[in-house]
């Protein structure tokens, strides 16, 4: 085995010596604040460890340390069993600590440090002693396999406050007289009445909202909040809101929503949601400017569409809009009507601002002799 680099003592403040049973064998366990200046005495085993964070994520946790946000504590483990402790319950693991869960957050911090400086940066560390490699893996897994990913619904409604997107949509959903009043889930699990999950009505707003041609957003929740934002600066917030509630009270002129359970609610499912709101999106048929509107011939039309017919069913699973279904949806609006078929809505195109070429200074033209 290669001999390990050495590296000064990881420091813990506050420390406190615990023991605790893991698997029937007994741990001796060191708790505290990481003294930050031994930051960088934390080693990786990349034999377990997963690679570090790059993009986006990286620059939203080193962003929320700059902002002094607190971080799960460090899961460190140390091979060997020496240390010392010092003065004011300070206490320095003298063996090799490595970072056994808590690799991203410990890069931000050191990220952070190095852009701004000092900062008063607390982070909470567990440290088992006597470590191995194998008992390090068991951990890894063991942390990483049962820790609960935030959903993208928690994600968005975080950002209610701050965002006025977000925010609107969010008060619709609790707006008595609206047909899905307190049946959004905006919570990590549906509750017994909801019906859909807060990230698909607000995907489902954003669609209705988008204009004709362009592809509605998807991804992140940070690129729908920010494409939300957009799309109420263009369109106004009450209008915003109300094409949300328009689309969803069609629905439910067609398919009570107010009689719905989730397992049977298939015109409530995000493929038809996402296909129906770009059919509408794209036929003047529906429109009156940027906003929303039903006419009287294709009020009782949606409530006919075969939704229950397995051909069409086996397309509404789709976590997006599916071309097959926007496609039989065109058909069934078309069906016997002379007058009132489907009209292609003008797709808008931005032109960009001609820039305009400096000319030439007649000093920088070359000469030919």
């Amino acid at each position: 085995m290669m001999a390990l680099k050495s590296l000064p003592p990881v420091r813990l403040r506050d420390a406190t010596v615990d023991t605790k049973i893991v698997d029937g064998s007994r741990i001796e366990v060191i708790t505290g604040m990481l003294d930050i200046s031994t930051l960088s005495s934390l080693r990786i085993d990349r034999s377990y460890q997963r690679e570090a964070l790059r993009g986006a994520i990286k620059d939203a946790m080193v962003e929320a340390v700059v902002e002094d946000e607190r971080f799960p504590s460090l899961q460190l483990g140390m091979r060997g069993h020496n240390w010392i402790a010092l003065d004011n319950n300070v206490v320095e693991l003298l063996d090799p600590v490595f970072n056994v869960d808590g690799q991203q957050r410990a890069d931000a911090i050191r990220i952070a440090l190095l852009i701004n400086g000092v900062l008063d940066v607390r982070i909470g560390v567990e440290c088992w002693l006597n470590s191995t490699p194998e008992i390090e893996r068991r951990r890894f897994h063991r942390l990483n396999t049962n820790r609960t990913r935030v959903c993208s619904t928690t994600e968005i409604r975080n950002m209610k406050d701050d965002n006025r997107s977000v925010g609107t949509i969010f008060g619709l959903s609790h707006e008595s007289g609206f047909c899905l009043f307190n049946r959004v889930c905006w919570d990590q699990q549906f509750g017994p009445d909801d019906l859909i999950t807060g990230a698909t009505f607000f995907r489902v707003a954003l669609n209705i909202n988008e204009q004709p041609g362009i592809r509605a957003a998807h991804g992140k929740s940070i690129n729908l909040v920010n494409r939300g934002n957009l799309l109420v600066e263009e369109v106004g917030l009450h209008t915003f809101r109300d094409n949300t509630a328009q689309f969803f009270r069609y629905i439910s002129g067609s398919w009570s929503i107010a009689l719905s359970r989730r397992k049977t609610a298939d015109h409530l499912r995000a493929g038809f949601l996402y296909s129906l709101a770009n059919v509408l999106r794209e036929h003047r048929n529906f429109w009156d400017g940027r906003k929303l509107i039903i006419p009287s011939p294709f009020r009782k039309k949606l409530g006919s569409f075969p939704i229950q017919d397995p051909a069409v069913k086996q397309h509404m699973g789709s976590a997006g809009p599916s071309a097959h279904l926007q496609y039989l949806l065109i058909e069934h609006f078309n069906y016997n009507a002379r007058e009132h078929r489907l009209v292609q809505r003008p797709v808008v195109v931005t032109k960009k601002p001609k820039v305009e070429k400096k000319p030439k200074d007649k000093g920088d033209e070359l000469s030919v002799h």
